[in-house]
């Protein structure tokens, strides 16, 4: 999937405001892996936004870019010392694509010092800045936006793709009749590794499957109905009263 791959800030990084501010560069790459509505060449713009947070409750800080042009690959956000408080903070890079389609990636965390504003100008607990850790995952849609595929994709075997974005061939027309007795896979299978921790993220996100180019015709099934179990019936009509054999009653008496 050709998408925004984010270089800086790294992992770790600290990042001085004592002298009033600070300059983070943020940098990324078109990831040009596979093609798809995500290709930065189709983007219209980002936006960059400071934020905070945990993976499950990210809060906003402010918005430090709009509009940025598509070309560009990095970008250098100043952040005022009274901004926020001391603790860790990353950046949301908003990408937007004709048809209402966007991607959100995260950078990684990074911690700012020297910082002097407080909290109480935020409405989310300030508890929020001290949380550390991988960034959240990303996030995409594609709107209205007609994939581009290219149809080599889809003769490409399954195990032979790497991209976020898999592609299948069309989904073949059975003949008639069915006259095979024994069974073959159409297509390799491939060995796979589980997971034993929790992956931050998915090895693909969707499998595109090619469309038919061949038309189906049904018909309504005229069959009758067969009895149970296809239709209701009460319980009580295959349910029988136990009884003793004259043996068994006899152990009773």
């Amino acid at each position: 999937m050709a998408d925004v791959d984010i270089k800086k800030p790294e992992s770790g990084q600290s990042f001085d405001a004592s002298s009033g501010s600070v300059e983070v560069e943020i940098e990324w790459e078109d990831d040009t892996e596979g093609f798809d509505f995500s290709d930065l060449d189709n983007a219209r713009n980002y936006d960059i936004v400071l934020m905070t947070g945990t993976n499950d409750d990210i809060e906003t800080v402010k918005q430090l870019g709009s509009n940025i042009d598509n070309e560009e690959r990095s970008f250098t956000a100043e952040i005022d010392n009274d901004l926020g408080p001391n603790g860790y903070y990353f950046f949301q890079i908003y990408t937007s694509f004709p048809n209402d389609g966007y991607t959100i990636h995260y950078t990684n965390r990074f911690r700012l010092t020297g910082m002097s504003g407080g909290t109480s100008t935020f409405t989310f607990n300030d508890g929020l800045f001290s949380h550390s850790g991988d960034q959240p995952s990303p996030q995409w849609n594609a709107g209205g936006t007609a994939l581009k595929v290219e149809t080599e994709s889809f003769s490409l075997t399954y195990t032979a793709q790497s991209g976020w974005v898999r592609y299948a061939p069309m989904q073949p027309n059975p003949t008639f009749p069915v006259t095979g007795t024994n069974y073959s896979h159409r297509h390799e299978t491939s060995d796979y590794t589980a997971y034993t921790t929790i992956s931050h993220f998915p090895d693909a996100w969707t499998t595109t499957t090619a469309e038919r180019t061949y038309s189906i015709n049904s018909r309504e099934n005229t069959a009758p109905v067969n009895s149970y179990p296809t239709y209701w019936y009460p319980p009580s009509s295959r349910v029988s009263s136990a009884t003793l054999s004259d043996a068994k009653k006899k152990r009773w008496l």
